[in-house]
């Protein structure tokens, strides 16, 4: 049985930093089936999310504090799909094959709207694939522009 694949995208701003300097830093905000989650997507982690299977920080608030509101994913890829098959809420980074220490494991992903979304959540691979390269050009364009 082949999984529902949702889309997923990234509304992408460019903020001024808050502390006067004139530095600016990208700020990708994920959309799930269109709809924001309220969460921002981590590009580093959501590009090395492709390459193998673990354990990623891929969302985190608005804050952008690792660990005080964002989510641990436990990513699968397969040659089709890329499966989030569980989300934590997570007191560590979470990064790669060792398993973070977890707060709270989420059943579903909260969207605008009170939409939710049932864990576990598979993508296009293709299309993740698009969204990972926009990330990291945008990534390196902001990093060019910010020195």
């Amino acid at each position: 049985m082949n999984p529902e694949k949702h889309k997923i995208s990234a509304q992408i701003t460019i903020q001024k930093s808050l502390a006067g300097d004139g530095r600016r830093f990208t700020v990708f905000n994920c959309a799930v089936d269109g709809i924001n989650s309220g969460d921002q997507i981590v590009a580093e982690n959501f590009i090395n999310s492709l390459k193998k299977d673990g354990f990623y920080y891929l969302l985190q608030g608005e804050c952008g504090e690792a660990g005080c509101c964002g989510s641990v994913m436990k990513v699968r890829n397969t040659k089709d799909v890329i499966i989030w098959e569980k989300s934590y809420r997570s007191v560590g980074l979470g990064l790669g094959d060792d398993e973070p220490e977890m707060d709270t494991e989420l059943k579903e992903l909260t969207l605008y709207g009170d939409k939710k979304i049932q864990f576990p959540i598979a993508f296009d691979r293709i299309e993740y694939e698009m969204l990972a390269v926009k990330l990291a050009e945008i990534e390196q364009t902001t990093k060019k522009d910010t020195k």
